[in-house]
């Protein structure tokens, strides 16, 4: 498994017109800095940064945090982290101070092996399933592209 041309790709909110945009670099959603790090060969972080100039209350609707999907080069979804999983239907909050981070690791060399994935080209895509006030981070979603070799 390699992680390689990782690339991120994030669709947010224009707070001046409250509108749907994307872009092609990490941004500012809601105060919150959504990224991720390619940690080694295996290993990659869904990092989730304050901003704000204050208290960042971020609220998951259940004990679920975030997300991810190995799609396959014909589109495929191979593997789904929430599939077959059960999480507390009890709301949870973080509580982020000024410059403090969620961070996730995913450990991908676990999911190829345990799922037996086949050889070839695959993206994972990460996001939070988390709200900051009204506004939905799930949006917020970041690509890396993956050679299982």
């Amino acid at each position: 498994v390699r992680l390689v041309d990782k690339k991120v790709y994030v669709k947010g909110v224009d707070k001046k017109k409250g509108e749907v945009k994307s872009a092609s670099s990490p941004c500012i959603t809601c105060d919150v800095k959504v990224s991720h790090s390619v940690v080694d060969k295996y290993k990659v972080q869904l990092i989730i940064e304050n901003n704000s100039d204050g208290l960042l209350e971020i609220k998951f609707p259940t004990s679920q945090e975030y997300e991810y999907k190995l799609k396959g080069s014909d589109g495929g979804v191979y593997y789904m982290y929430s599939q077959g999983k059960m999480f507390s239907q009890q709301e949870v909050v973080k509580k982020l101070e000024i410059g403090d981070k969620l961070v996730y690791d995913i450990d991908l060399k676990e999911v190829f092996d345990k799922n037996k994935l086949p050889k070839g080209n695959y993206t994972l895509e990460l996001y939070s399933v988390g709200k900051v006030g009204v506004k939905d981070l799930s949006g917020v979603l970041t690509v890396a592209n993956i050679i299982h070799d």
